[in-house]
């Protein structure tokens, strides 16, 4: 699945580690990963929670500042008036349409050739696969944080092989 048209500019970015990079940087931008995970949380909230949440004036610990709260109340109405209150499905739709955009990045990745770059390969394989599936398969599965969590955390490890096949002792933090 890897693209080879090496002749024209890619869109989205072309090789290895750029195209993680690429990747990675849509879980951390407010319009992706960080406003899906508020949203995950409202929709794992009990009901009351939930009413409380878009009350007027929301207790301290379900109050998730501006523009999370402004997010919250548009998924709340669009997943009512398209969904019927399926806040998962909604959710899962989110995660799709997110996926769409991030996984773009993945149509061109390209791993070295080699038998030390198996184990990488196998790695990014994985990956494009999942992603390209959540992003651009059109499936009716119901997508979770879960799996954009299981993705990045592929990413990473990804990474970590990157620096180890380079000789680099890397070390993936704590944060």
């Amino acid at each position: 699945m890897m693209g080879k048209n090496l002749s024209s500019r890619s869109e989205f970015g072309r090789g290895l580690v750029i195209c993680l990079v690429k990747f990675a940087e849509h879980f951390e931008n407010d319009m992706g990963g960080r406003r899906l995970n508020i949203i995950g949380k409202w929709v794992h909230e009990t009901e009351e929670n939930r009413k409380n949440m878009l009350s007027p004036n929301p207790k301290d610990n379900l109050y998730y500042g501006f523009p999370y709260m402004g997010n919250i109340k548009f998924f709340k109405e669009m997943s009512d008036k398209v969904y019927k209150g399926n806040y998962k499905k909604a959710l899962s739709n989110q995660i799709e349409l997110f996926m769409n955009g991030a996984s773009d990045h993945l149509y061109d990745i390209e791993v070295p050739k080699g038998k030390g770059w198996d184990k990488i390969r196998k790695m990014v394989d994985r990956l494009q696969n999942k992603s390209l599936k959540i992003g651009h398969g059109f499936t009716d599965k119901i997508w979770t944080l879960k799996d954009l969590r299981e993705l990045m955390e592929l990413t990473r490890e990804i990474g970590l092989e990157i620096d180890k096949k380079l000789g680099i002792k890397a070390d993936m933090g704590e944060h």
